[in-house]
């Protein structure tokens, strides 16, 4: 009978270590990311395609509106490439609208850093689209309920590649941002300043230089709040496709292509935002694709150009019935 205590509690201890470990080192939630630029077709339509036949329940984000607001030709090009051939494949998909209006109050104009785009106010009639919003990821910025948040990732503004896009625009045109006194000062008017502005070396110079970064840490963001939503629904196996204009994979990955710092910082990212979830069973994959919008390389759909477009109103957004 003493032996087989002995084996009770080593076979309790065993399994003690075992859980310990386990809480050291979980499965990974965030199984895998991958940028995928070059594959396939170039063209948004022929990137649909393949992401439909080889992506189960794809949860797809666009850069919708700009800083400038939404032209009806960027409205016509996603109706045409994208929302149309999703409605026509009839298969499981969420896509998400990201409004990019507020990022104009990083050049001046500060108010904006928390405002949408009025016409993207209402919700989709479409229950498979949904809006986002750049202004909820600024107020989470200074928002002290986000603050354990953005400070359990601190680390990755150490990560020098993630300042490196924003280089060449500071030297083309220092004056076009907000210094960083005035970027602080309308975070204090808000609840808290985050540590990162303060502490960063690279912040003490302009805000200009944290634009890169700043674009890093909303890609965690945005992919934060779509693994919320589907959590919500129920869903435990989720599939993010970034789905960008050339050269907008950048921001998340240095020159060599390196997927993993990514992964980490998101896997850190949502294990500490989820604490409080059941996470065993998750089963997160992010995919970055490209596709080319123009000859040049550097038009965006999304992007507001004066003279030439006609910035689109409510009725011509949902006319369509797509939206």
């Amino acid at each position: 009978m003493f032996k087989n205590i002995i084996k009770l509690f080593v076979f309790i201890g065993f399994g003690v270590g075992a859980c310990l470990a386990a809480m050291e080192n979980p499965t990974p939630i965030v199984k895998g990311v991958s940028f995928c630029a070059a594959d396939g077709s170039p063209a948004l339509k022929g990137k649909i395609q393949k992401i439909l036949s080889q992506t189960d329940n794809p949860q797809i984000i666009v850069w919708f509106s700009g800083e400038d607001g939404l032209s009806i030709r960027g409205v016509d090009f996603y109706n045409k490439n994208l929302i149309k051939r999703l409605e026509q494949k009839r298969l499981t998909y969420n896509l998400y609208l990201y409004d990019l209006y507020a990022w104009v109050g990083l050049k001046g104009d500060a108010q904006r850093l928390f405002a949408c785009n009025p016409i993207l106010k209402n919700t989709p009639k479409n229950p498979l689209v949904s809006f986002l919003y750049s202004a909820n990821f600024f107020l989470g910025l200074f928002d002290a309920r986000d603050k354990d948040f953005f400070a359990s990732i601190f680390q990755t503004l150490e990560r020098k590649f993630i300042f490196d896009c924003s280089q060449k625009y500071i030297q083309m045109d220092p004056l076009k941002y907000l210094n960083k006194r005035s970027f602080l000062d309308i975070g204090s008017k808000i609840e808290s300043v985050p540590e990162f502005l303060m502490q960063t070396e690279n912040a003490a110079k302009d805000t200009g230089l944290l634009y890169s970064a700043l674009q890093y840490l909303e890609g965690l963001w945005l992919t934060r709040e779509i693994v919320r939503t589907n959590i919500f629904r129920g869903n435990r196996s989720i599939n993010i496709i970034f789905l960008l204009p050339k050269g907008e994979s950048t921001y998340y990955r240095p020159s060599n292509g390196n997927s993993e710092y990514f992964r980490s910082d998101l896997e850190y990212f949502l294990r500490t935002d989820l604490r409080i979830l059941q996470l065993a069973d998750l089963n997160i994959t992010v995919c970055f694709k490209e596709f080319e919008y123009s000859a040049n390389g550097t038009s965006r759909p999304y992007v507001w150009v004066p003279c030439k477009d006609q910035l689109a109103t409510e009725s011509d957004l949902y006319s369509g019935g797509l939206i």
